[in-house]
């Protein structure tokens, strides 16, 4: 039993020890972010198809709209802190940084409800600036087509959707 006991302080003693593991990536981040759940509300993130976890980019000044290869130091935690990612993201450099295609096309889940469960009415991810255009989660401007108003409608009305974007010529999206 003694032995057992001092082989089990051993091995944790051991994972104390650990080290964090860090390396020097190049990625992309598309001209667009997505819709997350965080720990208690909804938030716009960074979209990278080479690094899926990459939703926060330490030291980065994203612009909507502009495809980026960055390289960034990532640091995978041996011991991350409770309710926390067990990587971190810290940009290097901009590697490029180009305009998108006018005619890219993203989807975006829209839900008016800010918080995950019971929360504040008034407390909603989108607020209305006037009848055509719109704030989404306090970080970018959308506009609603006329012939989309129906669909914005349902959204402030609770209704959660799926929704097509492009992007405007000034950063601002458009509801497509």
């Amino acid at each position: 039993m003694k032995q057992w006991l001092f082989s089990l302080f051993v091995l944790l003693s051991l994972s104390t020890f650990a080290q964090d593991q860090v390396s020097t990536i190049t990625v992309k981040i598309d001209p667009y972010k997505s819709v997350a759940n965080g720990s208690f509300f909804q938030v716009l993130v960074l979209s990278s198809p080479d690094e899926p976890g990459l939703d926060y980019l330490n030291g980065f000044d994203f612009e909507w709209g502009y495809h980026y290869v960055v390289k960034v130091k990532k640091t995978k935690m041996a011991q991350p802190m409770m309710d926390a990612g067990d990587t971190e993201y810290e940009l290097i450099e901009v590697v490029s940084k180009e305009k998108a295609d006018p005619e890219l096309t993203f989807t975006l889940f829209l839900k008016r409800e800010l918080y995950l469960g019971p929360g504040e009415e008034n407390n909603s991810t989108i607020l209305k600036i006037d009848d055509t255009t719109f704030r989404l989660l306090d970080e970018v401007n959308f506009t609603v087509l006329p012939g989309q108003k129906p669909i914005i409608e349902r959204v402030l009305g609770g209704e959660p959707m799926r929704c097509t974007f492009k992007i405007g010529e000034n950063g601002d999206l458009v509801l497509f």
